[in-house]
Parts: C-alpha cells; sequence; structure tokens
C-alpha cells in the first residue's frame, strides 16, 4: 500500500500524449481551463497548494448470522436442530485523526493517521482527481478496533438455551480500499467540487444530478490465537462491493466577491453544499479464509444489496486561502442468500439453513485549511 502513491501518479502520466515530453503533457492537461459559465463558476488559475485538517470520525460494523445448529455439538447427549444467532460488533467509539495533503490543481494526495495509543495502525490514504464535471478517487482506511461476539442458542424458554458473549483478546484490524467516480450533468453552472476542493468557486446557487459507482473492499482480520473469529470456524472476512447510482447535489451561495488583483487578491465567497446519492450494489462478494490450515477461501455471490451516503460541506474562500468544514455519512449493507448449507461456509456438519449479513456505518467530521501558492 505504500507504493500506492507512485502508482497512482504513473497512471496519470499515461494521459500524455506520445509526441510530447510526459511531463509537459502531464502540466498541460493541470492547467487547461474547464469550459464553463462564467456567470456561475469562478476557476482559480491551477497552482500548488498544501492542507492541513483535523477530523473526528466512527467506523462501526456489525455482522449477523442465522443457522441450525445441532445440539451434539452443544455436548449433550441427544441429537436435536435448534436455531442459534451469532452477531459480532467491531466498537464504534469516535476516534480523532490529522491530515495532510497536497495538490495542484484538480489534483490532489493525502495522508492521514488517527490519535490515540490504540490507534498507532491507523493510516489513511487517497489520491483524487476532482474536476467540475467529473471526479475519480482511490482511498484507503485502516483501523484498529476491538470487537465482540454474541451468540444465542434457541429461545430462553428450551432446555438448550444458551447465551455467550466473546471478546476479542487484542485488537482486529479493519480495511477499506475505495474506488470512486462521479459524473455531474449539469457541468456548465455547477461545481460539485467547490465546497471539497479549492480550484473552483461557485459564484451563483446551482444545483446537479450526479451519476456515481464505486468499488470497495472491507476485510476484518483478528489475530489467528483469538478465539472471536477461530469459535465460528474463519479466521478472517473480506466484503467486495461494486455499486452504481444516482444522486443529487446543489451548492447554496450565501455571498461572493471576485478577485480585484492577481493571485486571487479580493476574492471572497462562502457556499454550502448538500449532497445525497442512492446506490444499489451489484456485485456483492463474501470470502473468507477458515481457521483450518490448508482450507480454501470461502467465496460466496450474494444479492444486490441498497447504499446510500450523504454529505454537508460549508466552503469559505479568501484570496488564496480555503477553508472547509465537511461531514459525510456512508451505509453500506450486505446480505447472503437464505438456506445456504455447511458445505458452502465450509463449515461442519452441525450446522445447515445459514444465512448472515453485513451493516457498515462510517461518518466523518473534518475541518480543513488550505493554501495556494
Amino acid at each position: 500500500m505504500k507504493r500506492l502513491p507512485v502508482i497512482l501518479i504513473l497512471c496519470a502520466l499515461s494521459f500524455s500524449a506520445p509526441s510530447q515530453n510526459l511531463w509537459e503533457s502531464l502540466m498541460l492537461w493541470l492547467k487547461s481551463r474547464s469550459v464553463v459559465d462564467s456567470s456561475y463558476i469562478y476557476q482559480r488559475p491551477a497552482c500548488f497548494s498544501v492542507d492541513g485538517n483535523f477530523n473526528r470520525q466512527s467506523y462501526s460494523t456489525t455482522m449477523s448470522m442465522n443457522y441450525d445448529i445441532n445440539t451434539k455439538s452443544l455436548g449433550y447427549a441427544d441429537s436435536v436442530w435448534v436455531r442459534g444467532k451469532s452477531v459480532m460488533e467491531f466498537d464504534g467509539k469516535v476516534r480523532n485523526g490529522i491530515g495532510f495533503g497536497i495538490g495542484y490543481g484538480n489534483l490532489g494526495l493525502g495522508y492521514g493517521i488517527n490519535l490515540g495509543a490504540d490507534d498507532k495502525a491507523s493510516r489513511t490514504f487517497n489520491f483524487a482527481i476532482r474536476a467540475h464535471k467529473w471526479g475519480i478517487g482511490i482511498s484507503y482506511y485502516g483501523l484498529n478496533s476491538y470487537a465482540y461476539n454474541e451468540v444465542t442458542i434457541a429461545d430462553d424458554t428450551s432446555r438448550y438455551y444458551g447465551n455467550y458473549l466473546r471478546l476479542s483478546n487484542s485488537p482486529c484490524n479493519i480495511y477499506r480500499v475505495g474506488l470512486d467516480a462521479y459524473w455531474s450533468l449539469n457541468r456548465s453552472k455547477f461545481a460539485y467540487t467547490s465546497a471539497y476542493k479549492c480550484s473552483m468557486v461557485q459564484r451563483r446557487s446551482a444545483g446537479s444530478m450526479l451519476i456515481s459507482g464505486n468499488v470497495h473492499l472491507t476485510g476484518m482480520t483478528c489475530a489467528e490465537d483469538d478465539e472471536i473469529f477461530n469459535n465460528s470456524g474463519i479466521r478472517s472476512y473480506m466484503f467486495l462491493q461494486a455499486s452504481a447510482g444516482v444522486g443529487y447535489s446543489h451548492n447554496f451561495v450565501f455571498f461572493h466577491r471576485d478577485p480585484t488583483g492577481p493571485k486571487d487578491k479580493g476574492l471572497s465567497n462562502l457556499t454550502l453544499n448538500a449532497t445525497i446519492f442512492a446506490l444499489l450494489s451489484v456485485n456483492n462478494t463474501f470470502i473468507a479464509t477458515p481457521v483450518q490450515a490448508g482450507s480454501n477461501n470461502i467465496v460466496l455471490s450474494c444479492p444486490i444489496s441498497p447504499n446510500a451516503s450523504g454529505s454537508l460541506a460549508l466552503a469559505y474562500s479568501l484570496s488564496r486561502w480555503y477553508f472547509s468544514l465537511q461531514y459525510s455519512h456512508n451505509l453500506y449493507y450486505f446480505r447472503s442468500d437464505s438456506g445456504l448449507t455447511a458445505a458452502d461456509l465450509k463449515q461442519g456438519d452441525n450446522l445447515r439453513d445459514l444465512d448472515f449479513s453485513t451493516l457498515i456505518m462510517n461518518w466523518k467530521l473534518m475541518a480543513m485549511a488550505v493554501f495556494n501558492f
């Protein structure tokens, strides 16, 4: 993952025309101005920028599994099938973090860390190209999180009833790798990036429908000797989702003053952006690694599921400075087909009629300051 920025820069260079020097072609592309309605959008001259941010965020994951279990596997002498349920949760505590970034025009590269003794391995990386009509970004987010697994067997009126709570012995590792893209339909009058990136400024209020697509890989791994996973027969989980959908975004401009001198001297603007997306995951793949050594990974294709995301951002531009307060909220849902057999999940004959679901929720509040050279 440390090589990701280098790979991304090389990919960006591939856009260059064969007849020109790669670096000159890249700079020409970055400096080119978009065709927009100048009465609605002001474009800053392309320049280098640095930014810093402080953020607070929460990342929670809940995995539920329902199944029939044979009482013999629970230590009873008789063989009876009873219903069981397992709910595993990773703590959604609020974490504080700081981040830094560099950019040129619509191009940006960022790195961040979470603060706190339990979050030494928590890191974020992101690379994005955000233009007024389209954008694409690659991101990585990793954190350490304790987990607990509550198992309920039968109902409380049954002689086989049991309720067990297991905690992870050490923090588990959760990571998320994402590729996100958007396309704006009102490209001449609406600048989606004006409240998130300082390259464009919205002069007058406007909105647009957006088309969005993303691919996300979420993984969860605990220590090999941790009972919270070993008791389920699984060492690690991964969820791969490919989603597509539509949304709407609107910029509300409270005031705007055009620059009166070079390097945006005199520029002043306050804009609020509100955005919402509704998406369907058209590809859902569940991948798990069994505890038993030598066993093949479990790979299941799961039904289409809904996802949603929304954000608010308040941006203030003042000459070469840019300040933004941003809030985002994301919901990702994942479920299996019903009636899975023990063989589908490579469990023993003591389980049958399985189904599972996963809900991932993430919110983030970030304050950012940017200076344009």
